[in-house]
């Protein structure tokens, strides 16, 4: 994962899960602080090249759209490829990172 242009916080790498989670998990605190705490506000993940993902992955995304809400600010998940819409629809995934489960693709 690496930091892009605003308003994208930060992307996803294309393997996200259980090889990759803690460094995501890393770089994510880091655009999370570098963010700011502005309530009413979007942490932008662009989520478009992520090929594979598994539990430990969206277990991640769910921990973080938490902690935003906590803060009062959501999590906003900018193009997420096919895989990870099936991934948070097979889990139901959706309620817990704020989207509903209309905005997934079929």
């Amino acid at each position: 994962m690496e930091p892009i242009a605003d308003p994208v916080d930060c992307a996803l790498p294309a393997e996200f899960g259980i090889y990759t989670v803690a460094q995501v998990r890393s770089e994510l605190a880091d655009a999370l602080d570098a963010h700011g705490l502005l309530a009413n506000d979007a942490l932008v993940i662009d989520a478009r090249n992520v090929d594979q993902v598994d539990a430990a992955a969206l277990q991640l995304l769910v921990v973080l759209a938490a902690e935003l809400r906590r803060r009062g600010m959501r999590l906003q998940l900018r193009e997420p490829s096919a895989a990870l819409e099936r991934a948070i629809r097979r889990l139901g995934a959706a309620p817990a990172l704020g989207l509903p489960a209309a905005a997934l693709n079929d």
